[in-house]
């Protein structure tokens, strides 16, 4: 953790029993905790609507035996969008990091909602107007697309992709230097920013939002931390524009 001393830390124990109605209630609780930022509420905020979005398909998933939390849709049988289906690490005993991953799927399901680009993060055209492709199902149950992957990848314009880029090195060079983060922290910070580098056009909103959740449980804020300061920054800027369900990130 920082070197700042969090009172919200909380004891981490050593197995925790899958309870997603608990974790549910652990964004509702730390939405309204009047220790709360603004920011941090916004985000948790969006979270929390996501959940009756997502209709039952919140779910836990083992990070030792399956370590990939996701976001997926489920298709009805016609090609229209059954439900957003996310998982994510439930069995995590530290709350910190599974709170962080939780908000980082949901945080994928409105961005999926807000600019509704397959899952893609702004809304920057293709590049040389580009065809994206006609989704391909598998028609199974559940009903999947088969050719997400290249949808997306269609839809991917470079300029907004190294602009994204530059924000996260930027913020991986803020912490790096910041005297408040001990190796520990930093590490893990950089990490997840590096993690959001090598895939942002998916990544961007996700990482932002994961981060701006531990600081609150490591207590840094604006007034300690230069990191925290801008990375905060970016934070209420991805919500705001989330909102607006439009973000040129390209020029």
């Amino acid at each position: 953790m920082g070197k700042c001393t969090s009172s919200r830390q909380p004891q981490i124990q050593p197995t925790r029993v899958v309870d997603t109605d608990e974790d549910k209630a652990m964004l509702a609780n730390l939405q309204v905790d009047g220790d709360t930022p603004r920011y941090l509420a916004d985000i948790l905020g969006e979270a929390i609507d996501m959940l009756s979005d997502i209709n039952g398909g919140l779910g836990g998933r083992d990070p030792i035996d399956s370590p990939m939390a996701y976001a997926s849709r489920v298709w009805n049988p016609d090609g229209t969008l059954a439900y957003q289906e996310v998982r994510y690490r439930a069995s995590e005993p530290d709350e910190r990091k599974r709170a962080g991953n939780l908000v980082h799927e949901l945080t994928h399901a409105k961005v999926l909602k807000a600019f509704n680009r397959d899952y893609i993060n702004y809304t920057d055209a293709p590049e040389g107007d580009r065809e994206i492709p006609d989704p391909i199902f598998n028609g199974g149950d559940p009903n999947r697309l088969t050719n997400e992957e290249a949808i997306q990848t269609a839809r991917i314009n470079s300029a907004a992709n190294q602009a994204i880029v530059v924000i996260l090195q930027n913020l991986i060079t803020d912490a790096t230097n910041d005297g408040a983060l001990d190796e520990a922290t930093t590490r893990e910070i950089n990490d997840k920013l590096l993690y959001g580098a090598t895939n942002p056009q998916k990544e961007f909103d996700t990482v932002i939002s994961q981060i701006a959740v531990w600081l609150s449980y490591w207590d840094l804020t604006p007034t300690n931390s230069n990191f925290a300061q801008n990375l905060i920054a970016q934070a209420e800027e991805n919500t705001r524009t989330r909102g607006l369900g439009v973000r040129i990130m390209g020029g």
